[in-house]
């Protein structure tokens, strides 16, 4: 500020000469995003240790303007310090204390990016108060004010058309929430003078992050809060200031951390990446590889047990890459039949890997299978490792394919099972006495069942049933001839054929039998012609 009086009432003015006008604006084009103030007025309020701070705006319908203004209950600044350092560039009370972040004594200039008419800084300490006003042409008063008040109000008078009111104080307090949600003082934002105005209502919020596991570590200027995560994000913060936010330097982890040693870039768009930021990486890096991961294998443990949604949550939220080694002997695989294994227990040893590379051996088979189902329990029983997943997409099957370099099998493709029909039907006495009148190679009644099929072929409409007719069985190469037959009672032709007469279905049964278990000459064509010529709505 080149040219300065004082007026005997400590009236006070400067005007700016054109090198120190070029300076002024090249700082103010720094502030990409204009309503960035909001956090450059809100970080001040923090640093003269407020424990409230109400962003206010009104509109003004008789002069056409719009007053934003941002109050506090701080310390406020005395006289020293209004000359000293609000009205010096570059200067700030608080560059030696790390525990201040507004360090480059600038933020304030962000205020010109919204084109104020005027700016108000009404301020006070030990019983002394003064007033502030910034000019239009950057020109500024300094004066004495004699009635008292309590802190610190900043407030921008900027002229604007009504239809802008609206969503300039919504960019407002998005700008307050974006900033400074996690600020270590209570913060509200209100508008009133048009219609969609609102009372006052808080910006901040806990500090913490959604995710299905999380862990914490705080002491000594530092807080950090992390969970595992598909897609990692970051956040650093400095008195739960807004630092940056962007994607994780840490694969499969999301964090945020509040460091009182970290500081934004000079163009406020970035944290410093310096000796205190690696510190602080470094301090998040051993979270991330200790008590994340341990947390992360507990919750895995308990709900493998259980098998629920929850274990489901679990393996969505885990990335391919993660800051830390898997345990290989922690029971985090839900398996059928048995209790939860672990990835030792689910990968052959390395020798016998080695000849399976190089085709010379073959691991025993890993399949996969809803806990619910008749067919995987039966295979489980039998001694086969089924893991528990309700459907092709667990993601439990897509983190076992990557740690055992092989997807489980689906047991439904290897294995097939017939279960007992908990209801028969009442059409089936009777049409079961009506196939064996037609004297066709089934000569006794027990040689033709009705069953549920499960498994590979459950399509089909009949097969020969194994000699145990209701245990599981891998699918056969060739299929079985003779014997006991299943007849697929959920098969749409069996349900109409139940519908229909017994003397009617018999015959028809008979041929589709016989064609599904590779007989072509079941029975004579006459009974079959005969059969659908008594079908109704066919001519005779």
């Amino acid at each position: 500020m080149s040219d300065r009086r004082r007026e005997r009432r400590g009236h006070h003015e400067s005007v700016a000469g054109d090198p120190a006008e070029e300076t002024l604006q090249d700082l103010v084009r720094q502030f990409a995003d204009p309503y960035a103030f909001v956090r450059e007025l809100i970080q001040n309020s923090l640093d003269a240790s407020a424990s409230c701070i109400d962003v206010e705006m009104r509109w003004h319908s008789d002069r056409g303007e719009l007053d934003i203004a941002v109050r506090d209950d701080g310390e406020g600044m005395d006289l020293d310090t209004i000359e000293g350092y609000l009205l010096t560039l570059f200067r700030s009370t608080k560059e030696q204390d790390l525990t201040k972040i507004g360090k480059f004594g600038i933020g304030f200039v962000s205020l010109f990016a919204m084109q104020p008419r005027e700016v108000t800084v009404d301020t006070g300490r030990d019983m002394i108060w003064h007033r502030v006003v910034f000019h239009q042409d950057r020109s500024y008063t300094l004066s004495r004010m004699e009635d008292p008040f309590e802190g610190t109000t900043v407030t921008l008078h900027i002229p604007m058309k009504v239809a802008a009111v609206a969503k300039t104080c919504q960019k407002v307090r998005a700008s307050a929430e974006r900033w400074c949600r996690y600020a270590e003082a209570e913060i509200t934002t209100g508008a009133e003078g048009f219609n969609k105005g609102w009372d006052p209502e808080p910006v901040t919020a806990p500090f913490g992050l959604e995710a299905v596991v999380t862990v914490e570590d705080r002491g000594d200027g530092f807080h950090a809060v992390m969970g595992p995560s598909r897609t990692p994000e970051a956040g650093f913060f400095n008195h739960g200031l807004t630092l940056w936010e962007g994607d994780s330097v840490l694969p499969g982890v999301s964090f945020r951390v509040k460091g009182r040693h970290l500081e934004h870039t000079l163009t406020r768009d970035n944290v410093r990446r310096d000796r205190h930021f690696n510190a602080v990486m470094k301090r998040v890096t051993a979270l991330a590889e200790g008590p994340l991961a341990q947390a992360v294998h507990e919750a895995l443990v308990l709900a493998a047990t259980q098998d629920g949604d929850h274990l489901s949550d679990l393996y969505a939220a885990l990335s391919d890459t993660v800051p830390w080694r898997w345990r290989r002997d922690a029971a985090i695989v839900p398996m059928v039949g048995r209790a939860p294994a672990t990835l030792d227990a689910l990968q052959a040893d390395r020798p016998a890997r080695l000849l399976r590379w190089v085709g010379l051996s073959e691991d025993a088979p890993l399949y996969w299978g809803d806990a619910a189902d008749p067919l995987a329990l039966a295979v489980a029983e039998g001694g086969a490792l089924v893991v528990s997943a309700r459907n092709a997409n667990a993601p439990v099957l897509a983190r076992l394919a990557a740690w055992l370099e092989r997807p489980p099998t689906p047991v439904a493709q290897r294995y097939r099972m017939l279960t007992p029909v908990a209801e028969v039907p009442d059409a089936w006495a009777p049409l079961r006495l009506e196939l064996l009148a037609l004297r066709s190679r089934l000569t006794s009644p027990d040689n033709l069942i009705l069953a549920h099929f499960r498994g590979a072929g459950a399509d089909a409409f009949a097969r020969v049933a194994p000699a145990a007719p209701y245990a599981a069985e891998p699918v056969p190469d060739t299929e079985p001839k003779g014997g006991t037959v299943a007849v697929n009672v959920e098969h749409p032709l069996t349900e109409a054929l139940l519908e229909l007469p017994s003397n009617l279905a018999a015959p028809l049964l008979l041929r589709a039998v016989a064609l599904s278990t590779g007989d072509r000459d079941p029975l004579s064509t006459a009974h079959v012609d005969a059969a659908i010529a008594a079908l109704p709505g066919r001519s005779r």
